[in-house]
């Protein structure tokens, strides 16, 4: 008998953990998330979608109503967090990477040639010669040390 009181008297508080516990919600990600960009160090955010999901260390963190969320898939699985938020995203302002879409890489340098700059690749590689080969195509051999022009 005194077991079934307790339990009465337990089961709104069992009630209330349970409602807590399923309140999560999911957020409608594609299967294989867009790169990830870094908008400080250590957070990242997943960029052009309608609400704001970061991830820090692992874990996914979004903000609803101003409450925010964690969960270590970005498919499902979001639980309410009111302690343990990174500081970083604790203090960032709420919708400023909503759609965020990070900028275009700067254009490559090119030289007078048409050619780019930061391409280490020389023509004599292009062409199958290397730069101590003089000029020879392929096949052609040394001189063996005879010298210049003398037989």
């Amino acid at each position: 008998m005194r077991k079934l009181i307790f339990l009465v008297a337990l089961a709104p508080a069992l009630a209330s953990a349970q409602v807590q516990a399923s309140g999560s919600f999911s957020i409608n990600l594609p299967i294989i998330l867009p790169q990830l960009v870094v908008v400080q160090p250590g957070i990242m955010v997943v960029p052009g979608l309608d609400v704001e999901v970061f991830q820090v260390d692992g874990v996914f963190w979004t903000q609803r109503e101003g409450r925010w969320y964690r969960s270590r898939s970005h498919r499902g699985g979001w639980v309410h967090a009111p302690r343990g938020v990174p500081q970083g995203l604790a203090r960032m302002p709420p919708g400023r990477y909503r759609h965020y879409r990070p900028a275009p890489p700067p254009p490559r340098a090119f030289d007078r040639g048409g050619r780019d700059r930061h391409d280490d690749r020389r023509d004599d590689q292009d062409r199958g010669r290397g730069h101590d080969d003089h000029g020879r195509e392929k096949g052609d051999k040394h001189d063996n040390g005879k010298g210049h022009g003398k037989r």
